[in-house]
């Protein structure tokens, strides 16, 4: 998908880190990220598995019953009816 308009962050966005420590701070330990990160194992052993990030707004989900109109039939046989 092509872009359009590049809109950049406002300016209190910018080094938030900085002018809000206190927040930041709170935000960080609220968030479950860094726990998250933590728990993946970094090794160059793990990193040689494929994984994909996929975001649910780029999906265009379509019914089973369409899945013939819209021209996805060859998945119709991984849906028991």
């Amino acid at each position: 998908m092509a872009y359009s308009t590049f809109y950049p962050a406002e300016e209190y966005h910018q080094d938030y880190y900085k002018k809000n420590p206190v927040r930041y701070t709170y935000y960080r330990s609220r968030s479950g990220r860094d726990t998250f990160l933590e728990s993946i194992d970094w090794s160059k052993k793990a990193m040689t598995k494929l994984r994909y990030c996929l975001n649910s707004a780029a999906l265009r989900f379509v019914p089973v019953a369409d899945l013939q109109k819209e021209g996805f039939g060859e998945f119709d046989k991984l849906f028991s009816r």
